[in-house]
């Protein structure tokens, strides 16, 4: 049962027995719905960002992996540029 407004139920039972009175109640509460939209709203926009899917956490992501591939490219750019120097050194003392 849904409400579009808090709902709270309360029962109450009352037992005698040997002179003694036992007084026992129970109180449900029942969201709104809008409260239950709100609170599953707020969720799946946390779970979009954490996965990238909206546009700030997808510049983020993207940001992320652009400067992940550049720091994967620098040591492949070193060792090239090793090798340019290898060469140039070796071609150069051919010709003396």
């Amino acid at each position: 049962m849904t409400a579009l407004t808090d709902l709270a139920t309360a029962t109450e039972d009352e037992e005698t027995a040997k002179g003694k009175t036992h007084r026992r109640s129970v109180t449900r509460h029942m969201p709104s719905v809008l409260d239950m939209l709100r609170k599953y709203e707020a969720q799946a926009a946390n779970l979009r960002g954490r996965l990238g899917l909206d546009p700030a956490s997808a510049a983020k992501v993207g940001r992320d992996l652009a400067a992940r591939r550049y720091m994967d490219a620098t040591p492949l750019n070193a060792a090239l540029a090793e090798i340019e120097e290898q060469r140039a050194l070796t071609a150069g003392s051919g010709d003396d």
